[in-house]
Formats: C-alpha cells, structure tokens, sequence
C-alpha cells in the first residue's frame, strides 16, 4: 500500500485502511448475536454458533482466494544501498522497542478475555456483548482518522504515545467500574 500514495499522504491512508478494517470487525461483532437471533427459528444457540463458525471459516477460505488474486510486484531496487535501514536505524530500533511495550503490555487484553471477564462479571448474553463490541469497534475505528489528524499537529510518537496512556488508564480502571455503562 505504501507505494501507492506520496510519503505525505500515507499517514492519512494508513488510517482509511485501518478504518475501514475496523468497522468491518465491528460489524463481525455484531454478527456474533445471530444465534440468539436464530433461536426464534427453532435454532439452539450452540448449533448456531457452529454454522457461525463454518460461515467464518469460508469467508476465510474467499479471502484467501481474493488475496491470492493480487498481481505480485517485484521490489524496486534502491541505487545501490548497502543498508536496508542505513541513517534510519537508531529510529527504527526506538520505535521497535516502543512497539514491542505497547504490544506487550496491550497483549495482556485479548477480546476472547474481555468477553469472558463480561459475561462473568455483569452476566451479559452473547448479543449484548457483541452489541458492546460493535459500538467499542466503531468508536476505535473513528479514533483512526482523528489519530491521523492529530498527528499533523504533535507527531506520530506523541500521537501514539499520548493517546495510548488515557486508553490504557480507562481500560484499567474498567476493572474496578461496578456496572456496564460505566465500564
């Protein structure tokens, strides 16, 4: 994808593709209330829930098919360059390392995780969380545009940097929240 916009714009289409990326999960996660839906029908939820994943699996499989679709390139050879990396290095290793901390620390959270921890703790059904995901998904998806935008203004690292710890803090503190809407 990077080689298809200018170095200016490829913040702004980085934050378009993970957009849309995310109000398609977002809209997964609604789909995840179709048993309950089904049960109407004469469907148990658990048969629902492996057509569900069957569906899943074949879009997975189409996605594949599509992928496989896309005409290779072959890599541009730079004039000559004897590092891949070359002044960039002590940058790329810095954001490697931020990256590495986001990661680990964000990995502690898992969705499958936080679903649990709501159905145990406020004895949400299966549609409620994936209406709960939904709106989490597409609040996050909207956040993308705006960290593009921001990003103009402070920098990406401050960006990413000084919207990570509020989102962290709230996910903490979500822990503690004694009823749903406040979580």
């Amino acid at each position: 994808l990077t080689r298809e916009v200018t170095d200016a714009a490829r913040t702004k289409m980085f934050a378009r593709y993970s957009l849309v990326g995310a109000l398609a999960a977002a809209v997964g996660a609604l789909a995840s209330a179709t048993p309950d839906l089904l049960a109407p029908a004469g469907l148990d939820q658990l048969t629902g829930i492996k057509a569900m994943f069957v569906l899943y699996a074949l879009l997975g499989l189409l996605g594949g098919l599509l992928y496989a679709q896309i005409p290779r390139r072959r890599p541009t050879s730079d004039s000559g360059s004897t590092s891949a990396l070359g002044p960039s290095r002590n940058i790329v290793f810095r954001l490697a390392a931020l990256f590495s901390l986001d990661a680990f620390a964000g990995g502690f959270l898992v969705q499958s995780l936080l679903a649990l921890w709501l159905f145990e703790k406020f004895d949400l059904s299966l549609s409620e969380a994936g209406f709960f995901f939904f709106w989490s998904g597409v609040l996050s998806a909207f956040s993308f545009p705006v960290a593009a935008w921001l990003s103009r203004h402070i920098g990406l690292i401050n960006t990413m940097v000084f919207t990570h710890i509020p989102s962290s803090i709230a996910l903490m503190l979500a822990a503690l929240a004694p009823t749903l809407p406040l979580a």
